[in-house]
């Protein structure tokens, strides 16, 4: 079976960390070598998103150039994870994707200019999901999740900034022209969530 790449999408909290290794697991219970994988990557440029994420670092001083540091990340994660793992016949969930950057930078510009900004930077590099899975979960609740967790808020974590992220998923999936993409309601268990996911790779021929 040609392996695949899933993303994961949707605003902090709507459940992507504990989807990406339930769904990675139940590949492997299908005996599907696969891997689960998360964006901003351990490479350099990973590292320095992380640092501004968490409030340690100063960011490049504009949105889109901080969007440009996602890209580039996406880059090293492409050459050093995923065209690895291709090659050698294994599925990649992605935690999360491109998807991620065009939602997040249309605070600030138009989708087209991040899909623009993917071709500049990525090129025919770029290795584009076979499926994107957007969780999607009303930012009150998400914001819920994060406070049982005791989770102070991250660089993008404001409710006015999660609405409109939600809400350019939401567009983004209606498209029709981002590749295969589904939309699931992340307010059900984790459990269900992972059988919704499940269905619809079904249902699209992926499993």
């Amino acid at each position: 079976m040609k392996p695949r790449l899933i993303a994961l999408e949707g605003i902090d909290y709507s459940g992507k960390s504990t989807l990406a290794p339930a769904l990675t697991g139940e590949l492997l219970n299908r005996r599907i070598n696969a891997i689960c994988t998360a964006e901003p990557s351990e490479g350099p440029f990973g590292q320095k998103i992380r640092a501004v994420l968490r409030g340690e670092a100063e960011g490049p001083g504009t949105e889109r150039a901080f969007q440009a540091w996602f890209v580039r990340d996406r880059l090293w994660h492409i050459n050093n994870l995923l065209c690895p793992a291709y090659a050698s016949g294994i599925w990649a969930v992605l935690d999360p994707y491109w998807l991620s950057t065009i939602a997040y930078g249309m605070l600030v510009s138009t989708a087209e200019d991040f899909i623009e900004l993917h071709r500049e930077i990525i090129g025919r590099r770029m290795m584009y999901p076979d499926i994107t899975i957007v969780l999607d979960l009303p930012v009150e609740e998400a914001l819920l999740r994060a406070k049982a967790r005791g989770v102070g808020p991250e660089y993008f974590e404001k409710p006015e900034l999660l609405e409109k992220v939600r809400q350019n998923y939401l567009a983004l999936a209606a498209r029709g022209d981002m590749g295969r993409v589904a939309v699931i309601d992340a307010s059900k268990s984790p459990v269900e969530v992972l059988a919704q996911t499940v269905r619809v790779l079904e249902a699209e021929g992926l499993l």
